[in-house]
């Protein structure tokens, strides 16, 4: 099975643990820390599917975090960012929310309200087309496949970390060595969209600094709608 990896951050230790083990039972991949800044720091250097906040953290609050991701170039920018809060004041969720947030999850967290939040974040189309995964299935047989999609799963997760790396470290040649890559191997395992969006990258490559920026966030955002897909495959058992 393939873990989705969620930064959860909560000054209150008692919360963090109890939150955690309950993600943790829901099959997500969970990194901790216990206030802002590091929350804020470590949202920077590494790519998470989801985000938690709570609110009311030290240094800088939920909100504050949130905002900086939504207007940073940082590998998190558009991952789906939570926070968690126990107001009922209207006007201050409305201001959370105005600072990006995807959604507020009303604390004590459960897990109900974990599903019922997180559920709703999922890619309401996949980026696998099931034909090519049965055929994959049906010439290799059921632990072939299984084995190589884990494969092509920690490939992409190698190859939107160098997507990432040029965000921060401006290594632009890593967009059309990945995109050579993908657009060959992605058709294989049925992620078509994504096999389309990298030969059209490497076959036109972008002329201007800019147009490569947009174009790699873009390449990268893919990645992850297709590793959401590819996690959702795994533990449907389709």
């Amino acid at each position: 099975m393939i873990a989705e990896s969620l930064l959860l951050a909560d000054d209150s230790v008692p919360s963090l643990i109890a939150t955690q083990a309950i993600l943790e039972n829901l099959g997500y991949q969970v990194s901790t820390t216990e206030d802002g800044i590091s929350a804020l720091a470590l949202a920077r250097s590494k790519h998470f599917s989801i985000i938690l906040l709570e609110e009311g953290m030290p240094g800088l609050r939920g909100s504050e975090v949130i905002k900086a991701l939504r207007r940073g170039d940082n590998p998190n920018r558009e991952s789906s960012i939570f926070a968690l809060t126990d107001t009922n004041d209207d006007i201050e969720r409305r201001q959370i929310k105005a600072c990006g947030a995807t959604g507020l999850i009303a604390k004590p967290v459960d897990a109900v309200k974990l599903k019922a939040a997180l559920g709703n974040k999922q890619p309401t189309q996949s980026q696998l087309d099931f034909d090519t995964l049965q055929t994959l299935k049906d010439d290799l047989g059921e632990d072939t496949a299984s084995r190589l999609l884990v494969l092509f799963s920690k490939e992409l997760e190698e190859l939107l970390k160098r997507l990432e790396q040029s965000t921060t470290d401006h290594h632009r040649h890593n967009l059309r060595a990945v995109s050579h890559i993908l657009k060959n191997s992605a058709a294989l395992y049925g992620a078509h969209i994504l096999a389309d969006f990298a030969r059209s990258l490497y076959d036109n490559p972008p002329l201007t600094t800019d147009e490569e920026s947009r174009a790699i966030r873009m390449l990268a955002s893919c990645c992850r709608n297709t590793l959401a897909s590819l996690y959702l495959h795994h533990t449907s058992g389709e």
